[in-house]
């Protein structure tokens, strides 16, 4: 990465940096989270990698029911495999899945799949969405 992007960077520099790029839910999430969660099975399906998964985990984890990292899976959104694996793992029919997300692709993904997908941007964009499906 440091070469291909000819960073002025030491390898061990780069890799603080890039673990520090991690950040936890984004203002008002965990909130939400909490009101939804009981009522509802959260998961969460996030292309990560292996330096930003456990960060990422300590954060999610006691706000869902289930998470998904691609770098644990094998796989990344947009690829059918990752939906596949969660609603497998989930054991539900697709169908019965609401999918945000706020990249198009993954969204369009999702559908194919079979997911109920929306896109939505930011907190203020899904809790928008969560409420016109009589969810709040």
């Amino acid at each position: 990465m440091i070469r291909e992007l000819d960073l002025p960077l030491a390898p061990d520099a780069f890799i603080a940096a890039f673990v520090s790029w991690a950040r936890g839910p984004y203002p008002g999430a965990t909130s939400l989270l909490r009101r939804l969660r009981g009522r509802y099975r959260i998961a969460c399906l996030s292309n990560s990698n292996e330096l930003h998964t456990p960060i990422h985990r300590r954060s999610l984890e006691p706000l869902m029911d289930r998470c998904y990292f691609s770098d644990e899976l094998g796989c990344v959104k947009p690829e059918q495999e990752a939906y596949q694996h969660a609603v497998r793992d989930l054991g539900v029919v697709p169908q019965r899945i609401a999918f945000f997300d706020d990249t198009p692709v993954n969204v369009e993904a999702a559908r194919w799949v079979g997911l109920a997908a929306y896109e939505v941007e930011g907190v203020a964009g899904l809790t928008e969405r969560l409420r016109a499906m009589g969810i709040g």
